[in-house]
């Protein structure tokens, strides 16, 4: 603690010299600025006429960052202080400070190193500045020798670095000394310590990413940098900007106040601001915030949605002023918090908000207006619209890759295991030989003559001895036979393995942890990454279909602008704008008959009236309607003697196009079975509710189950997602029973072979895709209906021939039939839980 204090005495001591040094320089400068002027020429002052000079403005009430910065400037302390409050630089210094506090899971922090080299490329003169407050961020969090590291890194980087040359070798320069410095910061300590295959990857893969991080925050260092209103920000810039401000936001850390946390009213306060440039904005504000800031929280959902429903609703209200801004931040908070989060949340993330909106009411509606055209760019369209789009994929992509580096690290846990294995039990054999062969007669038979042999069969006993009861285990036969001081020898291996059996016990439950985490870092990399491609992927468009709509049009006399058609799975959407009507509603009356004849598609249709807007163009959306609709009947037992249902299921609407029935079967029965099978359908119905594919979605959910602390944790899943436009549903079953889809007097089974969810950690999908038609019964059972005691002999066929003789056509009454049936043949005795979910398909 005292070389602590003293390197820190020592750290703030040249601060302050330097800092001294730039006043000085400042001073100088001043001083004969005046002295220049007092020894100009005397001449003779003539005053003018007053008509002649022209008339003074009035004085008008400066800011009060303003005033503050002209009272400070008439005193010296001013000139040591200039560059920190200087309002210009004051946003820059704060996002210097908060990135030095960030670190990865607690050790690793290259963030602050990695701004330092951003500012430094973009402007020399604030890079000092940016080196001090990056390096008291880190010694903030405690992290002294990462504090330590940085100032003598910094020191040499303005001693040999930071010299004139080409921009391109500069570059270069500074990238080689941000991976040198991380290297060797953590590489040098470890020569003192056991270097492992995973520590030393761990060192590599920390400097390397310090090295992504520079390009990624170069970009948005220059808008804060440098405040040039003719500027042009490109999307590039923009997506930078918004990711450096969220790791800004994640260094506020576990801050409290009044037992609310800071960092959740900071990034409140930052996406309400940010707002002000729009909904698209906004929205991708909220969700770089919740993936950075919670990235590790357990209820990542609900924070994400909340930080992006809440931006997306800001940024739409933004046209109607501040306050819109304000009710749409926290009406989207609501309704995040409702759907995905818990009641007990409620009034915390309402105060959160509320806090940050209070700052946003003290900040003047045209500063904000200033800081959202400055952010805009210059060009806007379609194309640049499709630019942000294709950059926050590669950025999403990018961070993608990162995690699944800092994966890729932590996987070689198993190669460092086995290597340190191997070392521990050459030890152990070594301990051995001395104590108790050392002084033996026969050591030379044995250990020089039939070495392998001697070797061999010790590992043997040292296997039994560890993998079985140690107070029964025998030595092996070949062992006992030739060994004269095998009874010693059995005691003394018996001791060793007694004393080193709890040290082994927490090594593999360490091993354990560490690969859970790197389970759940994978897991984040591969959803970033399927959110990527899904960013990118664009409808296809029918530009053939669309010049017909646009010629049939024309010919009976309705003038379309523009026609844009799309195809998504067979569904149709159409976006057109045409010149007002004049009061004949020429959007349904001709554009919706005329758009379903030429698509064959009953369609649905929203307007944007032009005439209702000061005569601007109308504009159309036509969506192709679904034809199919989904009656369903839900029943269920408990197995007795429990309270509650180890099985859950759900109908999910997903948009107005799909329905999703899920049916999930935890391990065992009671409250721990129930548990796990609620978890996966929640989770499940969220993911599909914000359009994750299927088999991400499946995926995501088997890493959440591999996550949980219970040994054996898992579940099936049984899924059927209907397409109601084309009439075609998609089964996807993993673990789970067989379903059964019927079609008049003939049924079909859909089987699965794959394990439950929960259990490995690359789970196999089986998708199978059927063609509905109307009339069509979708049955999903779990397997304490098919597999009732009495129906061992018929298996599941008495599922199929119940089917075949049912008349009922309503859902819920064909689910409490076939409840019935198997209750009956279980002998009124539910021995499993018994869940029946049925589907009945009917044209619209």
């Amino acid at each position: 603690m005292c070389s602590f204090l003293a390197d820190g005495v020592g750290f703030f001591f040249l601060w302050v010299t330097w800092l001294d040094m730039q006043c000085m320089e400042i001073y100088v400068k001043y001083y004969y600025d005046i002295k220049g002027s007092e020894t100009m020429p005397k001449g003779t002052i003539i005053t003018l006429p007053g008509e002649m000079l022209p008339a003074s403005r009035p004085l008008q009430q400066k800011p009060l960052v303003q005033r503050l910065h002209d009272c400070l400037s008439s005193c010296k302390s001013y000139l040591c202080l200039e560059q920190l409050i200087n309002p210009d630089r004051l946003l820059l210094n704060a996002v210097a400070f908060f990135i030095g506090r960030v670190s990865i899971m607690g050790e690793i922090g290259p963030f602050g190193l990695a701004l330092f080299a951003a500012v430094a490329q973009v402007s020399r003169a604030k890079a000092a500045v940016a080196a001090v407050l990056t390096t008291l961020g880190v010694l903030s969090t405690g992290r002294y020798y990462e504090g330590e590291l940085y100032f003598f890194a910094l020191m040499l980087y303005f001693g040999f670095v930071d010299k004139p040359a080409k921009m391109e070798r500069r570059s270069w320069k500074v990238l080689l000394f941000v991976f040198g410095t991380l290297f060797l910061g953590e590489g040098l300590p470890m020569l003192w310590q056991d270097v492992t295959l995973y520590n030393l990857l761990q060192v590599i893969f920390n400097a390397a990413i310090g090295m992504l991080l520079v390009y990624i925050f170069l970009p948005g260092v220059t808008i804060l940098a440098c405040r040039n209103r003719s500027r042009q920000v490109s999307s590039e810039m923009l997506m930078c900007l918004v990711i450096l401000l969220s790791a800004a936001i994640a260094g506020f850390g576990g801050i409290t106040a009044f037992g609310y946390s800071v960092r959740n009213m900071v990034g409140s306060l930052v996406i309400m601001a940010l707002a002000f440039s729009g909904a698209g904005l906004g929205t991708i504000v909220g969700v770089a915030v919740g993936l950075v800031v919670d990235l590790t929280n357990n209820n990542s959902v609900m924070v994400v949605s909340l930080y992006a429903v809440g931006g997306l609703l800001a940024g739409a209200f933004r046209s109607l002023g501040k306050f819109a801004v304000i009710a749409g931040f926290l009406l989207g908070c609501i309704i995040a918090v409702l759907c995905f989060g818990r009641m007990e949340e409620f009034y915390a993330v309402l105060t959160e908000a509320a806090v940050g909106a209070a700052v946003i009411m003290f900040i003047p509606a045209r500063q904000l207006e200033m800081w959202a055209n400055s952010l805009k760019e210059s060009k806007i369209g379609a194309d640049r619209e499709a630019d942000i789009v294709k950059n926050a994929a590669m950025k999403l992509a990018e961070i993608s890759g990162m995690f699944g580096s800092l994966a890729a690290a932590g996987n070689t846990s198993g190669i460092v295991s086995a290597k340190v294995r191997e070392e521990e039990t050459t030890q152990l054999l070594t301990r051995v030989g001395e104590q108790v062969c050392g002084l033996c007669t026969k050591r030379t038979e044995c250990w020089d003559n039939n070495f392998y042999r001697t070797y061999q069969t010790m590992l043997d006993a040292l296997a039994r001895f560890e993998q079985g009861d140690m107070e029964n285990i025998k030595m092996p036969r070949i062992l006992r036979e030739s060994c004269i001081k095998h009874e010693e020898l059995e005691k003394y291996i018996l001791t060793v393995i007694s004393s080193n059996y709890t040290q082994l016990y927490w090594k593999k439950k360490a091993a354990a942890a560490r690969q859970a985490m790197n389970d759940q870092i994978t897991a984040i990399a591969e959803v970033m990454g399927d959110l990527a491609r899904e960013v990118k992927k664009e409808p296809p468009q029918e530009e053939e279909k669309a010049a017909a709509i646009l010629e049939k049009a024309a010919f009976v006399g309705c003038q379309l602008e523009t026609v844009k058609v799309s195809c998504i799975d067979g569904s149709f959407v159409v976006e057109a704008e045409k010149i007002p009507c004049k009061g004949n509603r020429e959007c349904v009356n001709t554009v919706l008959p005329l758009v379903s004849a030429m698509l064959r598609k009953r369609m649905t249709i929203e307007t944007k009236c032009g005439k209702a807007c000061a005569n601007s163009n109308c504009r159309i959306s036509l969506r192709t309607a679904a034809c199919y609709k989904v009656n369903t009947g839900i029943a269920s037992a408990i197995k007795e003697p429990e309270k509650i249902s180890g099985d859950a299921c759900s109908v999910v609407k997903l948009g107005e196009r799909r329905v999703a029935l899920v049916l999930s079967d935890g391990m065992g029965s009671g409250v721990s079975a129930a548990g796990k099978s609620l978890l996966a359908v929640e989770f499940l119905k969220k993911l599909l509710v914000a359009d994750f594919s299927v088999d991400v979605a499946v995926k995501t959910v088997n890493s959440l189950l591999l996550l949980q602390q219970s040994e054996e944790s898992y579940a099936t899943i049984d899924l059927v997602v209907i397409d109601l436009n084309v009439g075609e549903a998609e089964f996807l079953k993993v673990g789970a029973a067989s379903s059964f889809i019927k079609r008049v007097g003939e049924v079909s089974v859909i089987k699965s072979a794959t394990l439950p969810v929960g259990i490995l950690q690359d789970v196999e999908i089986e998708q199978v895709k059927w063609t509905l038609a109307p009339g069509d019964i979708i049955v999903l059972v779990s397997d304490g209906v098919v597999d009732s005691p009495n129906s061992n002999s018929h298996g599941k066929s008495w599922v199929v021939n119940f089917l075949r003789r049912v008349t009922e056509t309503d859902s819920q009454k064909i689910a409490e039939k076939i409840l019935c049936q198997a209750r009956e043949m279980s002998g009124g005795n539910c021995r499993d839980d018994m869940t029946v979910l049925v589907g009945k398909i009917s044209e619209i």
